[in-house]
C-alpha cells in the first residue's frame, strides 16, 4: 500500500549525534554554516603555516567550548571557500540573552548521504501502539483485556515487547507473531539543505522553559512509504484475532484514527489540568487536530493524523492510558515523586518558532 507522509508541525527523529560550534559549524546571518572537514583538512596539508593552525584548531577542541568561527576571523578566512551546507534558523533570536548557550550544541536527525528519512521501524512502533489500543477496544475493554492471557505484567524483568503476548498465539514463538506480518518502508528522503534548526522546548509546572536546539523537518516537508501486510498470514499460526483484522490493509486508517483522537482528546484534558503559560494555546492547537480527525473518521477517508519522533508524551508511547490509578502508580516511575494523573506528564516539550507561536513537536498526516 503506496503512502504518503506530510509534516504538520516541526518533527525531529533523533540520530544521537550533534553539531557543536567548537568545530562544526558558524552561527552567521541567522543561519547555522556548516564547515566541510575535508575542505579544512586538505587547506591545513597544503598550507605552510598548518602547524600553527593544527595547534590552534586543537586548542579548541580540548577546551570544548572555543569556536571555529573565531579561528576564520583570526586568520582572515573566507568561511564560504569552506562552507558544506547552511540551516537556516526557525526562530526569532532577537530577544534572547542566552544564544551564546543556546547554539553551543544542535542536535541531528537520521539521515543518509541522500538526505533525510524517517525509518520504517519508527512508523511501525507507532502502528503497533495503534493496533495494541484496536484490540483493547475489540476485545471488551481495558478491564477484560488485562485479565485474560493476552496482558502479561508491564515491566516484568527480561521481558520482550509490551503487547507480544497480544500478537503471538504461543509466547514461546515468534512465528506466531502477527507483527511479522507487518512491513514498513523507510520513507523517501528530503534533501538536507530543506531542514531548518528549531527551538525545542520543555516547559515545566514552573514555566521554565528548558531550551535546547534540534535540526528537523519544517512544516508541509512531504514523504513517500509504503505500509504492507503480507501475505501469508492467513495460513500462519498468528492469532484469529489478526487474521480476520489484516484481512484488508486500509484498516490500518480506522486503527490510527482510533488511537489519535483518543490520544489527542486525552492530551487536551491534560494540558488543560497542567494551567501553565502553554495550557491555552496547546488545549487549542489538541481542538483544531482533533476536529481535523473526526473530519477523517466521518467521512470515512483514508488519511489520519500520526505522532513520531522526540517531544512525545508518555502516553503516545505506551499502552499507560487504559491503566488503572493503581497500575499507573506502579508502572509509571516520576523520579521519586509521588504520581498523580491529574498533572502526569507535568512537563511539555513544544517547538517555539517566529513571532512567538508554539507548536507540539512530531505531528504528520499520512495518507493515501
Amino acid at each position: 500500500m503506496k503512502l504518503k507522509l506530510k509534516v504538520i508541525t516541526p518533527t525531529f527523529v533523533g540520530s544521537g549525534e550533534t553539531l557543536s560550534p567548537t568545530l562544526d559549524f558558524v552561527f552567521r546571518n541567522n543561519q547555522i554554516i556548516l564547515i566541510d572537514q575535508n575542505k579544512l583538512t586538505n587547506w591545513l596539508f597544503e598550507n605552510k603555516d598548518r602547524d600553527l593552525y593544527v595547534r590552534d584548531l586543537t586548542k579548541l577542541a580540548l577546551r570544548g567550548e572555543g569556536n571555529i568561527g573565531r579561528f576564520f576571523s583570526d586568520y582572515k578566512l573566507n568561511l564560504d571557500d569552506f562552507k558544506k551546507i547552511s540551516y537556516n534558523i526557525a526562530f526569532s533570536i532577537k530577544e534572547r540573552t542566552d544564544t551564546y548557550r543556546l547554539f553551543r550544541q544542535v542536535k541531528l536527525p537520521i539521515s543518509g548521504e541522500l538526505g533525510a528519512y524517517i525509518p520504517g521501524s519508527t512508523i511501525k512502533g507507532l502502528l503497533r501502539s495503534a493496533l495494541m489500543f484496536r484490540f483493547i477496544q475489540d476485545n471488551g475493554g481495558w478491564e477484560k483485556v488485562n485479565n485474560s492471557k493476552h496482558i502479561l505484567e508491564n515491566y516484568r524483568p527480561n521481558r520482550g515487547y509490551i503487547g507480544e503476548d497480544i500478537f503471538r498465539e504461543e509466547m514461546r514463538f515468534m512465528s506466531t507473531d502477527a507483527m511479522r506480518f507487518i512491513q514498513v518502508t523507510d520513507t523517501s528522503m528530503v534533501p538536507l539543505e530543506k531542514l531548518k534548526v528549531f527551538l525545542l522546548e520543555r516547559i515545566t509546572r514552573s514555566n521554565s522553559p528548558i531550551p535546547q536546539l534540534i535540526l528537523g523537518l519544517p512544516k508541509d516537508t512531504e514523504f513517500n512509504l509504503e505500509i504492507n501486510i503480507l501475505k501469508g498470514f492467513k495460513d500462519s499460526s498468528i492469532p484469529e484475532y489478526w487474521k480476520r483484522l489484516f484481512e484488508d490493509e486500509k484498516v490500518i486508517f480506522d486503527v490510527l484514527q482510533l488511537y489519535m483522537i483518543t490520544l489527542m482528546e486525552y492530551e487536551k484534558t491534560l494540558v488543560e489540568k497542567a494551567n501553565n503559560s502553554i495550557s491555552k494555546p496547546l488545549s487549542s492547537i489538541y481542538a483544531r487536530y482533533i476536529a481535523e480527525e473526526k473530519n477523517f473518521i466521518g467521512s470515512k477517508e483514508k488519511s489520519s493524523i500520526i505522532r513520531i519522533g522526540f517531544g512525545k508524551t508518555y502516553y503516545f508511547n505506551s499502552i499507560g492510558h487504559f491503566f488503572t490509578e493503581e497500575e499507573k502508580k506502579r508502572f509509571i516511575v516520576v523520579r521519586g515523586r509521588n504520581y498523580s494523573s491529574s498533572i502526569f506528564p507535568s512537563s511539555r516539550w513544544i517547538i517555539r518558532v517566529n513571532q512567538g507561536e508554539i507548536e507540539p513537536p512530531g505531528l504528520c498526516m499520512i495518507y493515501m
